[in-house]
């Protein structure tokens, strides 16, 4: 793997974390406790939509060379992380506003 290969495998892992992210997101905000088997089934298909997303951007990496394979798991995991961190961080401070208004 040459150098100026980096910046495409490591954009493609931080996309694939971003549509990974972005796909879980929008199934969970579309269950709900009146559908409960349409609900299991978005979930459950939305799961397996994003395990294959990851498992071909893993493979085509791969077939390129391990480098490319681990520059984008790295990229996917380190973003996935920082996203959540950032995502908790949020969650944490609407949640004490939220308690501290009820006070």
């Amino acid at each position: 793997m040459n150098w100026f290969e980096w910046p495409l495998w490591i954009l493609l892992g931080i996309g694939t974390a971003l549509a990974f992210l972005w796909m879980q997101r929008w199934s969970v905000q579309q269950i709900s406790p009146d559908k409960p088997v349409a609900s299991q089934i978005l979930i459950l298909g939305g799961m397996v939509v994003r395990w294959v997303l990851i498992a071909l951007v893993l493979i085509i990496a791969l077939r390129r060379s391990p480098a490319a394979g681990l520059v984008v798991f790295a990229a996917f995991m380190i973003t996935r992380l920082v996203i959540l961190a950032t995502w908790e961080k949020r969650w944490r401070l609407t949640a004490s506003q939220n308690n501290s208004k009820k006070d």
